[in-house]
């Protein structure tokens, strides 16, 4: 006769769902609907119990890792401060939304901020008209989080450096789009300090007068399958001097270093450059003004 053994699974409790119910991005715990503050601080408080009984019927699952944020609404969710997540595994998703959901700082906030080891995943949303008078514009993340884009927007946001994004973490952008943000000193569309992954994406027209106008990396870049064009003052600037850079089947066309004469309107590395740099199947062309240099090591 043959012995059966009892072997102990491990917990198999479905992630927390809360469902956004309304346009008010307010924090304004207890009440009738579920705001976008509201479900982000229940999930980094991991629990409910700041909550009204009415917001609680648009919780499903347990809290606990990559609890998901899904919205019952569409179009602008009109912040009124920055929200943020901290020490937590999220997605915010706004697929199956009746509309494009925006995320929008009203051009007085930062949209979304990630703290700690958090681990950020944005999908099928827009984040606009954020404001920082330091950086990070519309996302900022902090040293040891991951923050990934998958068909995502970002537009019309500002800040001192990393007008659309500014993170000390990695970061991943996917199908998505970052165009039209503007810092007043570096890194127009995003900067990062850990490394870069871009594929399937287009980073076009923003602007930083002291470079790096579309992308500022400060670790390892690779750019696939994208375009970067309209960028001022250049389209990608390596500050890193042991980066690995990494260019597939890409475009890098019609960026601009207006801000410096004979400056670098293509690619920059620093003067003390001595990683790795691979470009394939890609081009950079249409410097403006005519003088600049497409590529500078």
């Amino acid at each position: 006769m043959t012995r059966l053994n009892i072997v102990r699974l491990e917990d198999r409790l479905a992630p927390a769902t809360l469902t956004v119910n309304t346009n008010d991005g307010t924090l304004q715990f207890p009440n009738s609907t579920l705001s976008f503050a509201d479900a982000l601080l229940a999930i980094s408080e991991g629990n409910a119990n700041l909550l009204g009984p009415t917001e609680k019927l648009q919780i499903t699952g347990t809290f606990g890792d990559n609890d998901t944020i899904r919205f019952s609404v569409g179009g602008n969710i009109l912040l009124t401060g920055s929200v943020q997540i901290a020490e937590k595994s999220v997605v915010v998703d706004g697929t199956g939304a009746p509309s494009r959901v925006v995320l929008d700082g009203q051009g007085a906030h930062r949209v979304f901020q990630a703290k700690g080891t958090s681990t950020v995943l944005l999908r099928a949303v827009e984040i606009a008209n954020g404001k920082s008078t330091g950086g990070g514009g519309g996302i900022l993340g902090a040293v040891g989080t991951t923050i990934s884009l998958d068909d995502v927007s970002i537009f019309n946001c500002a800040a001192t450096s990393g007008a659309g994004i500014l993170t000390d973490g990695a970061l991943a952008v996917q199908n998505s789009r970052v165009f039209s943000n503007s810092a007043s000193e570096t890194g127009g569309g995003l900067i990062a300090n850990g490394s870069i992954f871009v594929v399937g994406s287009t980073i076009a027209d923003n602007i930083a007068p002291q470079g790096g106008g579309g992308i500022q990396a400060g670790g390892n870049l690779e750019i696939s399958s994208s375009t970067l064009s309209g960028n001022n003052f250049g389209a990608v600037n390596v500050v890193s001097p042991i980066a690995v850079v990494t260019i597939l089947n890409s475009t890098i066309a019609d960026n601009a270093s207006l801000f410096s004469v004979n400056a670098t309107s293509g690619i920059r590395t620093p003067d003390s450059y001595t990683g790795s740099f691979l470009m394939r199947n890609s081009t950079v062309s249409g410097s403006n003004p005519a003088s600049a240099n497409g590529i500078a090591f």
